[in-house]
């Protein structure tokens, strides 16, 4: 239906919502690790030049302190102190060694991560901006769905309270909006409390009041005129009624079988039965039989208007083989 195109269409887009808030959380983790990963390659990048810098000063201070002993005289020379010089000397060397080559390719890669993280804030506003999109097409969707579903539900509404008094002689019935019904099949708290429609129904000789208070032969009735409304107000081509004048009496089903018979002039009605009645009103009856050897077999009778004259005041019918 297009109530139902809706809400499938609102439950849709609610899909790539997610998938496109899931895309836009993935690109800000992304970009953020590699913001911390330039963060952390220049800290490292700048303690190196220093420690180099530092380094080198200080192979140059001892280096020129070596010299400037060398061409002492020979009177202030201290052996232990040029053996202490030499050894500093190379243990800052080794440190300069082990600072290993200057990464030159350090301000390209730097570039290229710059580059990096500015497309990925493209890519996350993209995103953003989409999710936003979606959200006001489900609001509009919603408002759409809410519109509509008060209007066919008013109609259905309607056509029930008609059905009904078709169905009942002098009672009344409607239909109700409810803002919360328990729902007992859900452990869920917050979604234990879901919206429903209650029908409330009037026999006549008895009190309006809702569907649980009536007998079984009629909230079996009542359910088909719920059945028979919406019917009325969204058609199909034909309908499948499986027992449901089990728990009817007589009369109930002559005043069922009129119904149908009135509403057959537009749809299909296919009715499974054991009501003589039922069977009687029909236009064409199907049924299984067993003979005498056994043997199933396929039995198809139609009915003349004539016939369905008297079946419908109770009086004997004539079947008609087809």
């Amino acid at each position: 239906t297009s109530l139902g195109a809706l809400e499938a269409e609102n439950a849709a887009t609610q899909q790539p919502l997610e998938l496109l808030e899931a895309a836009a959380r993935a690109v800000e983790l992304e970009r953020s690790e590699i913001a911390v990963a330039l963060a952390r390659a220049a800290d490292e990048q700048e303690a190196a030049a220093e420690e180099l810098r530092q380094a080198a000063d200080e192979v140059d201070r001892m280096a020129a302190a070596a010299r400037d002993e060398n061409v002492d005289d020979g009177e202030d020379w201290d052996p232990d102190a040029a053996e202490k010089a030499e050894r500093e000397i190379g243990r800052l060397e080794r440190r300069v060694a082990a600072l290993g080559a200057v990464n030159a390719m350090a301000p390209e890669q730097h570039a290229l991560l710059a580059d990096r993280v500015a497309a990925l804030h493209r890519d996350g506003d993209d995103l953003r901006a989409a999710c936003e999109d979606i959200r006001h097409i489900a609001a509009r969707l919603t408002r759409d769905v809410e519109r509509r579903f008060e209007a066919v539900f008013a109609d259905v509404s309607q056509r029930f309270g008609e059905v009904f008094a078709e169905l009942f002689p002098g009672g009344r019935a409607a239909l109700k909006l409810e803002e919360g019904a328990e729902n007992p099949a859900n452990d869920d708290e917050e979604a234990a409390l879901l919206p429903g429609v209650e029908i409330l129904a009037q026999p006549p000789g008895k009190r309006l009041g809702p569907l649980r208070l009536l007998s079984g032969g009629e909230r079996a009735l009542t359910a088909l005129a719920t059945v028979l409304a919406l019917q009325q107000v969204n058609p199909s081509p034909f309908y499948v009624f499986d027992e449901v004048d089990a728990a009817l009496d007589d009369s109930n089903v002559l005043r069922f079988t009129r119904l149908l018979r009135r509403l057959a002039e537009r749809q299909q009605f296919i009715v499974v039965t054991h009501n003589h009645i039922t069977m009687a009103a029909a236009d064409v009856l199907w049924g299984v039989t067993i003979d005498a050897d056994g043997v199933s077999s396929v039995l198809g009778v139609r009915f003349d208007a004539e016939a369905h004259s008297e079946a419908l005041t109770g009086s004997a019918l004539r079947p008609v083989p087809s």
